[in-house]
């Protein structure tokens, strides 16, 4: 049933179980949750995992990591989180995927205190996280201000062998932006392109934010030239990070967005 999400027939069944006075086993309760967990129907996963817990069966890592997925498709944080602290009370310890799964439901939903901790518990168990997960936690602290936390995680990965990825960087520099540390920015920018990574139009519209901010009209400049060099052709947020990065130099801003917009619309 599982295998082709047929979540109905796994729920007949185990009507039938219990009518006849069957316990399920933690197997059963797996792949039940599973079925309803890849149907997208979350409801009737909770609905099976409290009856579990209800009849205090011994869960498995993969009972609650079934359960844990289903509440964070659905955004059910609260059930998530308790559902975490059931599994370290049962002396289980969660794997990187059932982590991961969870943590980025909370960055999604903009919950960043709740994906911070299970990060901190991860460190704690001494569980590596994925690349994913590590991304999910740059841009939590990068949403939060915390740029000097999310530049540490990206040292942690490659201390941990873990590889930033383009979305690594693109969250790093995000952060640099949102307080203004352009000096960073810049260097995250080179550091990314010395490691064979090509930024994007993401990176270089968050380098421009960052250095608008310190008024480093000429890094703005290089940054739009390199752009050009580069065959990115500007968006609308580039051509609104501009205007207001180069506010403080009329006469330039104004050449600079006719040419903006001359290349966007070509």
């Amino acid at each position: 049933c599982e295998k082709h999400s047929r979540w109905q027939d796994c729920l007949r069944y185990f009507d039938e179980m219990t009518s006849l006075k069957i316990e399920p086993d933690v197997l059963t309760y797996s792949t039940i949750i599973s079925a309803c967990d890849k149907a997208g129907r979350w409801k009737e996963s909770l609905k099976i995992f409290q009856y579990m817990a209800e009849n205090e069966t011994n869960s498995s890592i993969l009972t609650y990591g079934n359960s844990i997925s289903s509440f964070a498709k659905c955004g059910k944080l609260d059930q998530l989180m308790k559902t975490f602290e059931a599994m370290s009370q049962h002396g289980l310890t969660p794997d990187p995927a059932t982590f991961g799964v969870a943590i980025s439901a909370c960055v999604k939903r903009q919950n960043y205190s709740s994906a911070l901790q299970l990060f901190d518990k991860m460190n704690a168990l001494n569980v590596i996280p994925s690349l994913p997960t590590y991304n999910s936690i740059i841009s939590a602290y990068g949403s939060r201000g915390q740029y000097r936390k999310a530049l540490q995680v990206l040292d942690e990965m490659k201390h941990r062998g873990v590889g930033p990825d383009l979305l690594s960087y693109t969250y790093a520099i995000r952060a640099c932006a949102k307080a203004g540390k352009g000096n960073l920015a810049l260097r995250l920018l080179r550091t990314m392109q010395n490691n064979g990574i090509s930024p994007n139009i993401r990176c270089f519209n968050a380098a421009i934010l960052a250095c608008g901010k310190q008024k480093n009209h000429r890094a703005v400049l290089q940054l739009l030239d390199e752009m050009n060099r580069s065959f990115i052709v500007p968006n609308r947020e580039t051509l609104h990070r501009t205007e207001l990065a180069l506010k403080h130099v009329p006469q330039t801003q104004s050449s600079v967005l006719r040419n903006l917009q001359a290349k966007m619309n070509t």
